[in-house]
């Protein structure tokens, strides 16, 4: 997961979008650790919804959860003159 968020900063991007299964009892707990938090509903992004409408035939989606995270830049201070 360190890899993708390093990734993710070196490409510009400013966020983590997953998706996970909600009723699996360590997956929200792991990510939470993370920084991720649980996107509501109502605030889905038309791609989280395209992403549902395709799981839709082949699972219970209610069972799935988005969860995002945000990622700050890494700012590398610069040394001293010695």
């Amino acid at each position: 997961m360190r890899q993708l968020v390093t990734k993710a900063r070196e490409l510009g991007q400013t966020r983590i979008v997953l998706s996970t299964f909600r009723d699996v009892e360590w997956n929200g707990p792991f990510y939470a650790s993370l920084g991720y938090k649980p996107v509501k509903r109502t605030d889905y992004e038309p791609f989280m919804v395209d992403i549902e409408k395709a799981q839709a035939p082949f699972m219970d989606v209610s069972k799935r959860i988005f969860m995002r995270k945000r990622i700050r830049k890494r700012f590398i201070r610069a040394k001293k003159p010695v």
